[in-house]
C-alpha cells in the first residue's frame, strides 16, 4: 500500500472529517478507535467494516434506539487489578458494573435480530461476560457506588452493632446538650457536631470548666469549645473500634471481588474492545445520517460508478446556509481509465476531484458515504493526489518544481492498482512549456494503466483525450446566458474556461477584451466559442425535454382519468336504462292485471252504477300516478350474493338484473319494492344479499363491532414504506395517519429511508396538505436521523 504525500488526509479534507467522527464517540474507548482509523487494502476487511456500519445503522432505525448509556473506559482499573495484592475502590467497581451492564445490553440488542445482521453478530459471538462477576458486583456495590450492606453476613452483623452504638451515643450526648442549653452554657442557636470523628457539644469558652468532658476542638474566634462530655466518651470509643471493624471488612470484600476481576481479565478486555468497536460503530452511524451516507454496491476491483455523490464537508457547510450541494456523476473503468475535467474557474473542477478521492478514502476506511445506493465502489491499493500549492521552502522547491517532483514519483510508482488525483495539471510555469511537459506526462500515465481524474484549462490536453484510447474529457457546465457555473459535469466532451466572457461580465474594457481575442488568434476563439455555444444548446435542450417529458405526463394522466370517465359513465348508463325497461315492465304488468281485475269485478256485479263508480275512480286515480315523474333512488350498488332462506326485509336481487327489498311474503311469491314500484315475483326467483353496513344502513351490531379501544390496543405508532414506490407509500402513510387520529396518538414515525431521497420529498409533500398535522421533523441522529419523519397531529 502507497499513500501519497504524507499529508493525504489534510489534502482531502478527512483530517476535518476524523475529527467530525470523533466528535460522535460517546467515551474515550471510541475516541482512541478513531485515531485508528485508516486506509485498508485487505479488500475483505473493507466488505466487513463497511457492513459492519450499514448494519448497525439498519438495527437502529428498525429498533428505534440502541444502548447509548455507560460507556466508560476501565481499563485503568483493569491494570490496577492485574497488581497482586491491590484492591480496587468501590467507585471503580461501580464504573465496571456499569459498563458491563453496557455491554450486556448491546450484545442482547444485536442477538434479538436472531442473525438479521451477520456481521455485528460476528462481532459479537466472541464476548463473554461474566453473569457470575457481575451478579457478585451488583450485590456488592450498591447504586450510589458504596459497599452494599448485602455484600456479606459479616458486614450486615457490624452495621447493626454500629446503628445500635450511634443511637446510644446520640441519645447520651442529647442529653447532656440539653442540660447544657437549660444551664446556658451552650451559645444560642448552636447544634450538635463532630470534631476529630467524634460527637460533641459545643460550649461557651468560659463555661467549659462546668461541665465534664475532654475538649475536641476550638472555634475559629475562640469564643466556643467542642467538648465530648465524659459520659460519652466509652461510646464514642465503642464506635471507633465498630467503624474499624467495618473497614477491615469492607476491605476484605472489595479484595475479593479484585480477585473475581482478576480472574476474568482476559474475557473482560475483551469485552471492553467490543464495547470501543461498537462505540466507533455507532460515531460512523451518526455520522452517516449526518452526511446522507450509505453502503453502495462493493466491487473487488480497479473501477468506479458514482452517481449523485456529494462532498460531505461542503454538504455540511452549505446545510448551515440553506444551500443545496450540485450532486456528481462520474465513472472510470478499465477501458476508459483516465478523466479529464475542463472548464471555467470557480465551475467546480477541484471539489469534483476532492469529492472523489475523500469518498474513496473513506470508503476504504470502512465508512458509509454520500452517495447513491446503485452506486459502485471499487477498489485500489495506492492513493496518489496532487492538489494545491505544495511549495517547499525546506527542500528549496518552487511550486512548479513540487509538482514536476510529485509526477516523478506517479510515474515510478503507478500501476494498475492506483487511483491517482491531479489538479490544475500542468500550472506554475511558462504555459507553452507547462502544457508541452503535461502533455507528455499525461501520456506517459496513460501507460502506467492506472486511473485518475486530471484538471486542467490546456487546450491541448482536452484534445489528446480525444484522441488516446483509455482517456475521456469532462466539462464542467457553465450558464453562458447568465454567465455562471452550473457545478455539473457532463463527460464525453471538453470543457471551455470562459475567460473572456467573465472578464466582460466583470467588466473589463470591451477594446481589452477585443486585443486579447486578437492575441488568441482566430482558430482558438472559434474553437472556445464553439464548445460555449455546444454547452449552452445542450443545456437548452435538456430544459426544453425535461418540459416536454412533464407535459407527456400530464397527458398521459388526463387521458387515463377520462378512461376512467368513460367507463363509469358507460356503466351508469347502463344501468339507468335497465332500471327504466324493468320499471316499465312492471308498469304495464300491475297495469294489465288491474284491468283484467277491474273486468271481473264489473262482470262479478253485473255493472252496478255504484262499483262501476269506485272502479272508475281507482282507475282515474292509477292514471294519475302514471302521468306523475318516478321518483329516482340512489344508484343500486352490487351487492354480494350470499344465498339463503329468504324473509321480510331481505335485499335480494330480482331476476338476476336488479335489486329490491322483501315487504311481504305470501306462499311462493313474494311482494318486493324495486325503485319506486312494488311488484310480485317468485321467491325462486330471488336471491338474497348482503345488507350494506355504510352509513346509511347499519347491521346489527356493528356499533358494537367497532371497539375504539381495540383499534388503540392494536394500533403501532411507525409505519415502515421503505422500498415502496412514492404513490404506493402515500396510500399506507394516508391510512396510518387516519388510524391515528382515530385513536388519537400523537406523534407517530415513518421510517422511509435515505436512498435517493424521491420518497421521503413525495411524502412530505403530501403531509403539508394535510389540515390534521401540525409539523413533522428529522428523527434523532442516532436514532436514524433524516431516515424517519416523526409527524406530531393536530
Amino acid at each position: 500500500m502507497m499513500l501519497y504525500p504524507g499529508n493525504l488526509e489534510e489534502k482531502l479534507g478527512f483530517d476535518a472529517l476524523r475529527k467530525l467522527l470523533e466528535d460522535q464517540c460517546l467515551s474515550d474507548l471510541g475516541k482512541a478507535k478513531v485515531t485508528q482509523v485508516q486506509f485498508q487494502t485487505d479488500f475483505s476487511l473493507v466488505n466487513k467494516l463497511t457492513k459492519q456500519t450499514a448494519e448497525l445503522a439498519e438495527l437502529i432505525q428498525v429498533r428505534g434506539r440502541f444502548p447509548s448509556n455507560d460507556y466508560i473506559d476501565v481499563s485503568a482499573y483493569l491494570d490496577s487489578a492485574a497488581i497482586e495484592g491491590a484492591a480496587l475502590e468501590p467507585r471503580e467497581f461501580f464504573e465496571i458494573k456499569l459498563s458491563l451492564t453496557a455491554i450486556v445490553s448491546c450484545l442482547r440488542a444485536i442477538d434479538s435480530e436472531k442473525g438479521a445482521y451477520p456481521e455485528l453478530a460476528a462481532m459479537a459471538s466472541g464476548v463473554d461476560v461474566s453473569k457470575e462477576l457481575i451478579a457478585n458486583l451488583a450485590k456488592c456495590i450498591d447504586e450510589k457506588g458504596e459497599v452494599s450492606d448485602q455484600a456479606s453476613s459479616e458486614l450486615i452483623e457490624i452495621r447493626t452493632k454500629l446503628n445500635r452504638a450511634r443511637n446510644h451515643l446520640r441519645k447520651v450526648v442529647n442529653k447532656a446538650f440539653a442540660a447544657a442549653q437549660s444551664a446556658g452554657y451552650s451559645p444560642e442557636g448552636a447544634s450538635i457536631t463532630v470534631r476529630q470523628g467524634r460527637l460533641v457539644i459545643p460550649i461557651v469558652a468560659d463555661q467549659k470548666r462546668k461541665i465534664e468532658g475532654f475538649i475536641q476542638d476550638y472555634s475559629s474566634s475562640g469564643q466556643t469549645v467542642y467538648l465530648e462530655p465524659e459520659e460519652a466518651l466509652e461510646s464514642n470509643n465503642e464506635i471507633r473500634i465498630i467503624e474499624n471493624e467495618e473497614r477491615r471488612e469492607i476491605y476484605r470484600i472489595l479484595l475479593g471481588l479484585t480477585d473475581a476481576v482478576c480472574l476474568e481479565l482476559d474475557s473482560l478486555r475483551n469485552a471492553y474492545e467490543f464495547l470501543a468497536e461498537i462505540d466507533l460503530l455507532q460515531a460512523k452511524v451518526k455520522l452517516a445520517n449526518l452526511i446522507g451516507g450509505v453502503l453502495p454496491t462493493v466491487k473487488n476491483r480497479r473501477t468506479f460508478v458514482i452517481k449523485d455523490a456529494k462532498h460531505p464537508l461542503l454538504q455540511l457547510s452549505f446545510r448551515e446556509s440553506g444551500r443545496e450541494v450540485v450532486p456528481l456523476n462520474m465513472d472510470l473503468d478499465s477501458e476508459e481509465r483516465l478523466l479529464v475535467i475542463s472548464g471555467p474557474n470557480a465551475g467546480g473542477k477541484s471539489i469534483a476531484l476532492k469529492t472523489l478521492g475523500l469518498l474513496q478514502y473513506m470508503f476504504q476506511c470502512g465508512m458509509l458515504i454520500p452517495i447513491s445506493p446503485d452506486s459502485e465502489m471499487g477498489f485500489f491499493s495506492n492513493l496518489f493526489v496532487d492538489i494545491g500549492d505544495q511549495q517547499s521552502l525546506e527542500n528549496d522547491l518552487s511550486t512548479y518544481s513540487s509538482h514536476l517532483a510529485n509526477m516523478r514519483f506517479f510515474l515510478d510508482n503507478a500501476n494498475e492498482e492506483t487511483l491517482i488525483l491531479i489538479d490544475e495539471f500542468g500550472t506554475g510555469t511558462e504555459p507553452r512549456f507547462g502544457a508541452a511537459m503535461a502533455e507528455s506526462i499525461l501520456e506517459a500515465i496513460t501507460d502506467t494503466k492506472c486511473l485518475g481524474v486530471i484538471t486542467t484549462h490546456y487546450t491541448n490536453l482536452k484534445e489528446v483525450a480525444e484522441s488516446h484510447s483509455g482517456i475521456r474529457n469532462g466539462a464542467m457546465l457553465f450558464d453562458t446566458k447568465k454567465l455562471a457555473p452550473l457545478y455539473q459535469l457532463e463527460i464525453g466532451k471538453p470543457g471551455s474556461s470562459f475567460a473572456l466572457e467573465v472578464a466582460q461580465q466583470i467588466g473589463i474594457p470591451e477594446k481589452v477584451v477585443s486585443r486579447a481575442k486578437e492575441k488568441l488568434g482566430d482558430k482558438l476563439v472559434n474553437l472556445d466559442v464553439l464548445l460555449g455555444r455546444l454547452e449552452q444548446e445542450k443545456i437548452e435542450i435538456e430544459a426544453k425535454s425535461s418540459e416536454l417529458n412533464l407535459k407527456q405526463k400530464e397527458v398521459a394522466e388526463l387521458s387515463m382519468k377520462y378512461n376512467q370517465l368513460h367507463e363509469e359513465l358507460s356503466s351508469k348508463r347502463k344501468d339507468l336504462i335497465a332500471s327504466a325497461k324493468f320499471e316499465a315492465e312492471q308498469i304495464i304488468a300491475s297495469t294489465n292485471r288491474e284491468i283484467e281485475k277491474t273486468i271481473r269485478h264489473i262482470k262479478e256485479n253485473r255493472a252496478e252504477k255504484k262499483e262501476t263508480q269506485k272502479v272508475r275512480k281507482r282507475l282515474g286515480a292509477m292514471k294519475e300516478n302514471l302521468g306523475k315523474p318516478v321518483k329516482k333512488k340512489a344508484p343500486v350498488v352490487n351487492k354480494k350474493k350470499i344465498g339463503g332462506k329468504i324473509a321480510v326485509g331481505d335485499l335480494v336481487e330480482v331476476n338476476g338484473n336488479m335489486q329490491g327489498e322483501v315487504l311481504e311474503l305470501k306462499g311462493t311469491s313474494a311482494e318486493v319494492m324495486v325503485g319506486s314500484l312494488k311488484t310480485t315475483v317468485a321467491v325462486n326467483k330471488l336471491v338474497r344479499l348482503a345488507k350494506s353496513t355504510g352509513p346509511g344502513r347499519s347491521s346489527k351490531g356493528s356499533k358494537k363491532n367497532f371497539d375504539l379501544n381495540q383499534q388503540a390496543a392494536g394500533f403501532s405508532p411507525q409505519l415502515d414504506v421503505r422500498g415502496k414506490r412514492p404513490e404506493e407509500a402515500w396510500g399506507e402513510v394516508e391510512k396510518f395517519l387516519d388510524r391515528a387520529m382515530l385513536v388519537g396518538y400523537s406523534p407517530v414515525k415513518i421510517l422511509h429511508g435515505r436512498g435517493s431521497g424521491a420518497l421521503k420529498q413525495h411524502i412530505r409533500n403530501q403531509l403539508k396538505t394535510f389540515d390534521y398535522v401540525e409539523k413533522y421533523w428529522d428523527e434523532e441522529q442516532i436514532h436514524g436521523g433524516d431516515g424517519i419523519t416523526i409527524v406530531s397531529m393536530k
